[in-house]
């Protein structure tokens, strides 16, 4: 009717106009003319319009969050369910970088597996997470696709909430993992029953009885590997899988595994071909997960390959190591690729073998690649043969130490804690020059991940291990740091101690705390390294004394520390002279004889255990006789450490570097 009207008003009116007024034919065909143009224009406007406010109806309404970010990275739009999903208003979130989104750990990640793909396939479809303005990390099914609105290039996201898809998984994987566990205990029974019989332990067997109880014990053996593929499964989904992340050379690792299958290749008539790169290439990944990566699908080349080859590809990206396996054999149909990954999918490629296997070493490799950040795919034709890849991170210290220290800051922010940074290094392996001692067992890098593993055990402290050192993260304030190092320092040294009796490791360490030494990530590691103080310099400026009646003696312990770098050596000759001397300036280490004139070493050290100046010093006894040491047990539950005279140089050496 409004239409009718308006159609009336802008034709009808100013025709009747223009005929009453008796112009000509003409004149009157160009006023209406010109009025319908006018009015079929407003109408497409009003239409445009409407469409529009459609458009942002369903855009705000949608029950999805949509987020629009423009060529620069930057968040330009998003829409109500956005909001509330990330606990942010609008003006919180447009204009922000998308890093926003993500947990401080994974966002460079995200990012660059969403443009890869886009750039890839046009499109990006996967689980990921995002991080809420509380800290609380949701996961998200995300699809992304670039589109232009106006002359703008923009990539739009779409994201839907699967926290209720995710704990109805945990529940099933904790059904199938508590199903699992439950069987395993019969099933052993029944295995080794079978295995006794065979054996002829319970008595003879027949021809045909040992031959049905090996079937059996066959299917025994398959079902004990499905049960341990879905417990493994379950950890991997849930997220309970332990791993322990470090720099893992992939050539060296690579070609080792290359040999333990040269032998299969040679049974099989197989030719294994490596295409590997010269030197080394660092992964950072647990070195096991991926021994059983590339065990899972050299094991499914070799089990679905006839005739032709297998080969180990591996080359160098940007932030990635890309691995391979491929196969000659028979392939996959393109209708089965989609649901290859999938639990017990084994595609029709089963029938080609006698050995079906569990369906299950995919999936494996498919949720041990994802923990790592990576990504696995497969590309194959019937007839032509299969090929697997995969991606790894790279070994990059400052990007995964930054990512860590970030994650942890973001975590600090929401929680309103402080935070400390500790970075450890190992910087060598020396031997003592004795010639009577066995080369150490313990190599550096295994130390290293006893030291870690130390370091967690104490409760405090997160860690992330890198090529030779550790990086520790503590909720402590920068008040507390300086003696959370000398913890940690102790700790170290103790260790080293310890275990290593005929090596000597050296070590530097440094800190840094959030928020006074930065506010970032990237600041916090810059300042912690540039804190770094190498332990045997900071030993070497510490003031030692030495307490002894032999002037020979503490004449040899003077030249000898002095040779070995220590500078601040003062002595005193018995007891009496040493406290004089300890009153003026307390010493960081003393080196004490027992028996002496005018004052014992026992008196001592009853006396500096019992002033709070002096009762933390650490003390070294040098005695030529038996140490009574109920003499001063009432004084320190602490055990005082203790060499014989004559002194052996290298054992002093080693106390020395750890009292200090």
């Amino acid at each position: 009717m409004t239409k009718v009207i308006r159609l009336f008003f802008f034709i009808f009116l100013p025709a009747a106009a223009v005929y009453y007024l008796r112009s000509s034919v003409t004149d009157v065909i160009l006023v209406i003319g010109g009025t319908l143009l006018v009015f079929l224009i407003n109408a497409a406007k009003e239409e445009i319009k409407a469409n529009e406010n459609r458009l942002k109806l369903i855009f705000e309404n949608a029950k999805d969050a949509i987020f629009w970010v423009g060529s620069d990275g930057t968040i330009i739009n998003c829409n109500r369910s956005a909001t509330l999903l990330l606990k942010r208003t609008k003006p919180e979130l447009v204009g922000q970088p998308q890093t926003i989104l993500y947990p401080p750990a994974k966002a460079q990640h995200y990012i660059d597996l969403i443009d890869e793909q886009l750039n890839a396939n046009g499109a990006f479809d996967n689980d990921i997470e995002i991080i809420s303005t509380t800290g609380e990390i949701v996961p998200i099914q995300m699809t992304a696709s670039r589109t232009k609105i106006g002359n703008k290039n923009i990539t739009q996201s779409i994201a839907r909430d699967i926290s209720e898809r995710r704990h109805l998984e945990a529940l099933k994987d904790e059904f199938l993992g508590t199903v699992s566990h439950e069987l395993r205990t019969p099933l052993t029974t029944v295995k080794e029953t079978i295995a006794q019989t065979l054996d002829g332990i319970l008595g003879p067997t027949t021809e045909q009885q040992r031959e049905f109880l090996t079937l059996c014990l066959e299917d025994i053996e398959r079902l004990v590997r499905i049960i341990n593929g879905l417990l493994d499964i379950s950890k991997i989904e849930a997220g309970k899988i332990k791993m322990t992340k470090e720099p893992v050379d992939m050539v060296a690792l690579t070609s080792k595994l290359a040999y333990l299958f040269s032998s299969r290749a040679k049974e099989t008539n197989l030719r294994l071909i490596t295409e590997l790169p010269q030197g080394s290439l660092e992964a950072y990944v647990d070195q096991d997960r991926v021994i059983q990566i590339f065990t899972n699908l050299l094991g499914n080349a070799f089990k679905f390959t006839e005739k032709g080859s297998i080969t180990i590809h591996m080359e160098e990206r940007a932030r990635w190591i890309e691995c391979s396996v491929a196969d000659t054999g028979k392939g996959i149909n393109p209708e089965d690729l989609p649901k290859l990954f999938n639990r017990f999918e084994q595609v029709g490629r089963a029938q080609f073998h006698k050995d079906g296997g569990t369906g299950l070493g995919l999936s494996i490799a498919k949720g041990l690649v994802e923990n790592h950040g990576g990504k696995i795919w497969v590309e194959s034709k019937p007839g032509e043969g299969t090929k697997f890849s995969f991606i790894l991170p790279r070994y990059e210290r400052d990007v995964i130490a930054i990512s860590a220290i970030s994650e942890a800051i973001s975590m600090a922010n929401v929680m309103h804690q402080p935070l400390s940074v500790f970075v450890i290094k190992l910087k060598g392996l020396n031997m003592h020059s004795s010639k009577d001692e066995r080369p150490n067992s313990h190599n550096l890098h295994e130390i290293l991940l006893e030291i870690e593993n130390m370091i967690r055990a104490n409760g405090k402290f997160s860690t992330t291990i890198g090529k030779e050192e550790i990086i520790a993260i503590a909720p402590v304030g920068k008040s507390e740091a300086a003696g959370m190092q000398t913890q940690l320092r102790r700790m170290i040294k103790g260790f080293i101690f310890e275990a290593s009796q005929e090596a000597q490791i050296s070590f530097s360490y440094g800190h840094a705390s959030f928020p006074q030494d930065g506010a970032s990530g990237r600041d916090i590691l810059k300042k912690a390294d540039e804190n770094t103080a190498e332990e045997a310099q900071v030993q070497k400026q510490q003031n030692i004394l030495v307490v002894d009646d032999e002037p020979t003696l503490v004449e040899g312990l003077r030249h000898w520390l002095n040779r070995g770098g220590y500078k601040n050596i003062a002595t005193a000759t018995d007891g009496q002279e040493a406290l004089e001397k300890i009153d003026q300036s307390v010493p960081d280490l003393i080196l004490l004889d027992m028996r002496m004139p005018r004052m014992s070493g026992y008196e001592v050290i009853g006396r500096l255990k019992q002033n709070a100046k002096t009762q933390s010093i650490p003390i070294l006894i040098i005695s030529a006789y038996e140490v009574e040491t109920e003499k001063f047990r009432q004084y320190t539950t602490n055990a005082i450490p203790s060499i014989s005279k004559p002194v052996n140089m290298e054992l002093l050496q080693k106390w020395v570097e750890y009292l200090l």
